[in-house]
């Protein structure tokens, strides 16, 4: 406790300076220590006494007309308790933007406040609130996925084809998620999902079951049915009053139970991958055949095995130099994720990558992992070699979507103590191109963490002039594709020049890929190319080797 409020007291003296900021300082710490005080004696409960020093700092500020309250969307400036999950507060300034050490004390509080809030929690749950917390999910009251997935391989133990009858795993994507939680806010996503669920559950008849797998994925299974294709009419007939009721689009894939079916994750990767079937079809619903199953069953084998692979340390983080063209010293690294496998060997991240994209996890995961292991190591050379080089590491596109990739990218670069400017993060065309809106907010997001945005793989997708002027990038990387042989092709010569020009007209940096031979090199130097990377200059390279 006197530690905490030590800390406190260093980082309110650090915070404010002047005579009337001392004030604030002695007035915060002794709210701070009361309120600590009052719980740890057991005095209250643990909520009430948060909302009453929240109270008592609104006012203190000159903030009556700021309101809180508690589960809020976030559309103010909320607070995340650490900890257990118990939702977040949120402060909503009127007409005036919230201080940074007003935030800052709000995020201590809300830290300080999650242990004593999770014990009350906690004592106050009666058995039956906590197994059906633990089985539910918050949002819809539909199974969470770890009880759905205890439901399939319940349904899988039963024998199949009793008295003729099968049972049918449905899986039904809401279409444009991000766009439409942007449009409606944190709240209103969540009723207007309630009211999808509460049709998902009662338009499947007695013998369904629903649950929710993802933000915007959502499972149902059909028992007791004498006909798979019963299932495609009910999937039909909901989809339409989704449509017409609650103005959502929707796509659905249909996996009949089979008998090879003996694990519940095969039986879920089916239905998505009919999902996924459909919506490359422009289609709205779509039964899962035969002529998947071979992909399906594959990538299911590679999705266990990048699991383990996670857990056994297989996947790590290589580093290839990034060169600066004119002298030739090395101005930073790109950190390429790789695969070492005991049995098959090195995997190409083309294989595997776009299976963890599949699941969707695991592509956090497995980003998260090299964020951290890049930043660690660009601390690392920076101090070995006193320089200060950048670092760029590859966005995918499901890591944009990721609400709280900001924050993670904050958690990481302040952890291994190196400045996020330094850090450049790499997207595709293809990541930003399609859903435009969505990933610009994402984008300039970002960007307020400090971190460098870079345009990976320019010209092999939709970028023109236009487009670039959207995007907050400071870097901009030629595929390898117009660099490889330019040197021997006036042609590629001219279209570089006007990449280059048309860069530099935007005051964007350029980083040329894949070079290999000192004519490649020669010409991008005098195109005024400023960096580039490639087989020249050094091969990707395990982080103890740089």
């Amino acid at each position: 406790m006197s530690k905490e409020l030590g800390f406190l007291s260093r980082f309110f003296s650090a915070l404010w300076g002047g005579p009337d900021e001392i004030d604030m300082t002695q007035r915060a710490q002794e709210l701070l220590a009361s309120y600590q005080r009052e719980l740890s004696n057991g005095n209250g409960d643990a909520e009430a006494q948060l909302a009453r020093v929240l109270d008592q700092l609104r006012s203190f500020w000159g903030m009556e007309s700021l309101a809180w309250r508690a589960d809020a969307d976030s559309s103010g400036i909320e607070v995340s308790f650490s900890g257990k999950e118990l939702g977040t507060i949120s402060w909503e300034p009127p007409e005036f933007a919230i201080q940074d050490s007003q935030r800052s004390l709000l995020e201590i509080l809300a830290g300080l406040a999650a242990p004593h809030l999770a014990q009350a929690a906690e004592s106050k749950a009666d058995p039956l609130q906590r197994w059906q917390s633990e089985r539910a999910d918050m949002v819809t009251g539909l199974l969470n996925r770890p009880s759905f997935m205890g439901l399939l391989l319940d349904e899988l133990s039963k024998p199949s084809g009793t008295a003729g009858l099968t049972s049918v795993l449905l899986t039904v994507h809401i279409q444009d998620y991000t766009k439409l939680y942007n449009a409606l806010g944190g709240t209103g996503y969540d009723e207007r999902v309630r009211d999808f669920s509460r049709l998902l559950r009662a338009d499947f008849g007695l013998h369904s079951t629903a649950g929710r797998l993802e933000e915007d994925l959502f499972a149902v299974l059909i028992s007791d049915l004498t006909n798979p294709d019963k299932a495609a009419e009910m999937s039909s007939a909901f989809r339409k009053k989704v449509e017409e009721v609650l103005e959502l689009s929707i796509t659905a894939g249909i996996a009949p139970r089979v008998e090879m079916y003996s694990d519940p994750q095969v039986w879920l990767n089916d239905a998505r991958t009919a999902v996924k079937q459909a919506e490359e079809r422009g289609g709205q619903q779509a039964f899962f055949s035969q002529t998947m199953q071979m992909h399906s069953v594959a990538r299911w084998r590679m999705e266990t095995d990048l699991e383990e692979a996670l857990e056994a340390g297989q996947i790590q983080t290589w580093f290839q130099p990034i060169v600066h063209l004119p002298g030739g010293e090395i101005a930073g690294y790109e950190a390429l994720c790789r695969w070492s496998h005991p049995e098959r060997g090195n995997i190409r991240p083309d294989e595997f990558i776009p299976v963890a994209e599949n699941d969707g996890q695991l592509i956090l995961e497995i980003g998260q992992l090299t964020l951290k292991e890049a930043c660690e190591t660009l601390l690392r050379v920076s101090q070995r070699n006193g320089t200060t080089p950048f670092m760029s590491v590859n966005l995918s596109p499901v890591q944009l979507k990721d609400r709280k990739l900001p924050q993670k990218i904050q958690s990481v670069v302040e952890g291994a103590g190196i400045e996020a400017s330094r850090l450049k993060l790499e997207i595709t065309e293809t990541a930003v191109m399609h859903e435009r809106e969505e990933a610009l907010q994402a984008l300039e997001r970002i960007r307020e963490t400090g971190a460098q945005l870079s345009m990976d793989d320019f010209g092999t997708g939709y970028s023109s002039l236009a487009y670039l002027r959207e995007f907050p990038i400071t870097t901009l990387k030629i595929d390898r594709a117009f660099v490889s042989g330019a040197d021997q092709s006036a042609e590629a010569q001219e279209i570089l020049r006007t990449i280059v020009e048309m860069a530099h007209g935007l005051d964007l940096k350029i980083v040329a890929e894949g070079i290999e031979t000192e004519g490649e090199r020669n010409l991008l130097a005098q195109l005024g190319c400023e960096y580039g990377q490639g087989w020249l200059f050094a091969k990707p390279m395990p982080a103890g080797e740089i």
